[in-house]
């Protein structure tokens, strides 16, 4: 099941001066200033989003000045300039192509790049043209990414996120002028087995396991040496096979499309 993001009502068996939210995934604190008190509880609505989760910290005196924004976001940049992608870990690595609007990778109409699986380098430049206001926050938002996002912006490395909404705090780097963006984003594993199994299929045997897939009888002659079985250039094999040459291939790279927000800034 994929994960979706939720909302929820949380009470705590406890009261303070102080509720602070803290995020395990970037280690920020910020205070929260909309809960309420009752009967010796604390009771606070929170957004999640995908596979996300807090800490809740009940406390007499503030350990941040920082502050939760539940403010919503304004798009003020679309960024539709052409993209330079590199190919830089993973099997079978494609040559560089240049894309002048983001795709689904596994729609591509190069084989390489459609089973690729790994880590690809999106590499662009924008123009923005408003002056950086110090009261705003600024956030690039990738959009639709499969599946690990890694951004840089200006050379500054501003995170890592691992699910939607890939969102991140540029405020500091964003600058006025011309901006160098770099997205690494790296997919699953699937579509290169799936392209494997449809460009060099196997002369293994396998067994029905059930609910788990296929799993490996013996492992094949081929995987010791070169023989007349070998499955061309295949790249990838594992001991049980759970995708096949039929299987749709898994949506892939950055999608998008690339925007930056802003809001004012919490108190």
């Amino acid at each position: 099941m994929e994960h979706e993001a939720t909302k929820a009502e949380v009470s705590l068996r406890g009261t303070g001066n102080v509720l602070e939210l803290w995020d395990p995934m970037s280690g920020l604190r910020k205070r929260v200033s909309d809960f309420s008190t009752q009967n010796g509880r604390t009771h606070i609505k929170l957004n999640f989003e995908q596979a996300q989760s807090f800490f809740l910290v009940l406390s007499d005196s503030p350990s941040t000045t920082e502050w939760v924004n539940t403010a919503p976001f304004n798009s003020v940049k679309t960024i539709n300039t052409p993209w330079q992608l590199d190919f830089i870990k993973g099997a079978d690595q494609p040559n560089s192509v240049q894309v002048n609007a983001l795709i689904d990778l596994s729609l591509h109409e190069n084989d390489d790049i459609k089973y690729f699986s790994g880590t690809v380098r999106y590499q662009t430049e924008f123009e923005f043209k408003d002056a950086v206001n110090a009261k705003q926050e600024y956030v690039l938002d990738a959009g639709e990414a499969h599946q690990f996002v890694r951004v840089y912006l200006n050379g500054q490395n501003v995170g890592l996120k691992m699910w939607s909404p890939y969102q991140f705090d540029i405020s500091r780097v964003l600058k006025q002028g011309n901006n160098q963006l770099t997205l690494e984003v790296t997919n699953l594993w699937p579509n290169r087995l799936i392209g494997d199994e449809r460009q060099y299929p196997d002369s293994a045997k396998w067994k029905k396991n059930g609910y788990q897939g296929w799993q490996l009888e013996a492992f094949p002659e081929w995987l010791k040496g070169a023989t007349p079985q070998q499955p061309g250039n295949r790249s990838t094999f594992a001991t049980w096979k759970h995708w096949d040459k039929d299987d749709l291939l898994l949506r892939s790279g950055l999608v998008g499309p690339v925007h930056i927000l802003t809001r004012k800034k919490a108190k």
